[in-house]
């Protein structure tokens, strides 16, 4: 299921379908003033990036094979009216082809948003110069997984990636829950698989016969074999709408763990699952919608990887000892190039 950025519950809670709108109105009056000519974006490709991280790579990448130019970058430093806050907000990348509440959207911003305002300043001749290419770095590549996820019409990734993020947004989740809770294996697994179940759906196809088990669950090994599997989604089956055929959300599965979880998880709800395993994160927004949106997951899967601080991966990396496995993923990422074929 490729669910837009805005249908995140917070982001959807952030921004209005009249605010995003007035964004790609702004965006088009402006034009000229905001957003970056063909010329001044190859000069963004020129710059130099030193640092051999996964992310700088596959910026590389994507700069070497001419692709800077299906984003659209804009700068606000020299705007000095009011600006649609949807613009200035640093943890949302707008995705123009899949605006809501836009019917037909305008060539002009029918690509990925950057906004480079907090890392762009201009020299003596108007130039624009970068002053951190790390997180240019970054805001690209957020922009490509987010574009091709939204783009996707059969698999965004390929089988044995998309596999490996399931297992990982699973087993990261459950055992900072493990840690908090005290959970066992039998409880620790339980609650893996029912975010298993739900990522699974998210990387996904549209089909509601899938939905109850997603077939790439089968492809996991964390979560046992395929009776247990089975047995967690015939436990659940009564909690679900459409007798198990439906999509489902953090709130549904927080209800499900505080019905059928440990005692001592009988009142564990939303707002207690972002305390867990956002709060701790510097940027905690970015963390919350990357509980509900792929691009984020796999941006902060890269991140780390890249050697970011992540106080909830990381934590999990050091009691597993699974850092080398997750560095191997992102060098799959690169070798298959499977980011820029989806990007076209």
């Amino acid at each position: 299921m490729n669910n837009s950025i805005f249908a995140t519950p917070v982001v959807s809670a952030r921004f209005t379908k009249d605010q995003l709108v007035q964004a790609a109105t702004f965006l088009i009056k402006h034009h000229v003033d905001l957003v970056l000519s063909d010329t001044a974006v190859k000069s963004i490709g020129n710059v130099r990036i030193f640092s051999a991280t996964p992310i700088c790579r596959i910026y590389q990448n994507l700069v070497t094979n001419g692709d800077l130019e299906k984003f659209l970058f804009y700068n606000l430093s020299d705007f000095t009216g009011d600006i649609p806050s949807v613009l200035t907000a640093e943890d949302v990348t707008v995705v123009g082809s899949i605006l809501p509440g836009v019917n037909t959207v305008p060539a002009l911003i029918n690509k990925s948003w950057i906004n480079i305002t907090p890392i762009a300043k201009k020299d003596l001749y108007h130039d624009i110069t970068i002053t951190d290419t790390t997180r240019l770095s970054e805001l690209v590549v957020r922009a490509a997984l987010c574009e091709t996820y939204t783009k996707a019409t059969v698999n965004w990734l390929s089988y044995n990636q998309m596999a490996y993020v399931i297992e990982f947004y699973a087993s990261v989740i459950s055992s900072q829950l493990r840690n908090a809770f005290n959970l066992n294996p039998q409880e620790k697994n339980f609650i893996a698989t029912l975010f298993g179940i739900y990522m699974g759906q998210m990387l996904g196809t549209n089909d509601p016969n899938t939905w109850e088990c997603p077939p790439l669950m089968m492809r996991c090994t964390c979560f046992g074999s395929a009776n247990d599997i089975g047995e967690v989604v015939q436990a659940i089956r009564p909690y679900r709408p459409n007798n198990g055929k439906s999509l489902m959300d953090l709130v549904q599965i927080c209800n499900i763990i505080s019905e059928c979880g440990p005692l001592r998880m009988k009142k564990f709800n939303r707002a207690q699952f972002y305390t867990f395993l956002c709060s701790s994160f510097i940027d905690s927004q970015t963390m919350m919608i990357a509980m509900d949106y792929p691009p984020y997951w796999v941006l902060q899967m890269l991140r780390v990887a890249s050697g970011a601080k992540n106080p909830v991966i990381s934590n999990y990396l050091k009691q597993t000892n699974q850092k080398s496995k997750l560095v191997g993923f992102a060098e799959n990422i690169i070798t298959t190039n499977i980011i820029l074929e989806r990007l076209g």
